[in-house]
């Protein structure tokens, strides 16, 4: 099975695996599946249990368990007061996602993790090319599930528990580890991968139920860039993600 983006949710073999502690990648059974993932991707994101702030500098690896709990809450709080109207203008929410949650995203990583040997052959333009249609790309595809689940998001709020972190104080790599409970009574894993640079923890990974975002385009990328070369594959980026109404919006936000 693949995305509109060509991505092949399925078993890859990739030298190093990039998620940290996790289960290797797997593949995907079925569509409903994926949306188990769409709605567990953004279940864990627009809720929380604690009320705490996101961190502005981080002190230890405590806060990069403070620092997911906080986005939650605030994109919650977000959410609930601007429900009616997100579903009436979606650039609402791409606007709520740009303020609260890409801040914390360390896309420049996720793409020379998705790009490996690619990314250090590529020239300067490739990569800001690169950067710029592959961050639109996440980002759409987090609000596409943020609005197309919202009601659900919100409704169940509190089916989310985070569990202990396994990090020294001291660490720079961490795993903040979650799970969703499913209404089958089954439990659904949901880990971010964190890395303090400059002083501040970014998520450069996501797995959900053993699936690593990172590995998956990766797995994808380094297909079609094998087969057609970067630039085509930034072409074929681009095409696609300007039918999206939205496109200009993003990449002026985050210019």
């Amino acid at each position: 099975m693949s995305s509109s983006y060509g991505l092949e949710l399925t078993q890859r073999p990739v030298a190093k695996p990039i998620n940290r502690g996790l289960k290797k990648n797997k593949p995907f059974k079925d569509m409903r599946q994926l949306n188990i993932m769409l709605r567990a991707f953004t279940g864990l994101l627009f809720s929380a249990s604690l009320l705490l702030p996101v961190p502005s500098l981080a002190r230890g690896s405590g806060d990069a368990h403070r620092l997911i709990v906080g986005i939650n809450n605030n994109l919650l709080s977000e959410l609930q007061s601007k429900q009616d109207a997100i579903k009436q203008d979606q650039a609402i929410a791409y606007g709520i996602a740009e303020r609260i949650v890409v801040p914390h995203i360390d896309f420049d990583r996720i793409g020379r993790i998705v790009l490996g040997k690619y990314w250090r052959r590529a020239n300067a333009d490739q990569k800001k090319r690169f950067l710029r249609e592959f961050r639109f790309l996440l980002t759409h595809t987090y609000v596409t599930a943020m609005v197309t689940y919202l009601d659900q998001i919100i409704d169940h709020k509190n089916d989310v528990s985070y569990l202990p972190l396994r990090a020294r104080e001291d660490a720079t790599d961490v795993t903040v580890r979650s799970e969703i409970n499913l209404r089958n009574a089954r439990k659904v894993p949901v880990n971010y991968s964190l890395r303090l640079t400059k002083g501040k923890w970014k998520i450069d990974d996501v797995s959900i139920d053993g699936i690593s975002l990172a590995t998956n385009y990766r797995s994808s990328f380094g297909t079609q860039v094998r087969r057609d070369g970067l630039n085509a594959l930034i072409k074929r980026m681009q095409k696609k993600n300007d039918r999206y109404p939205h496109h200009a919006l993003v990449t002026s936000l985050s210019k």
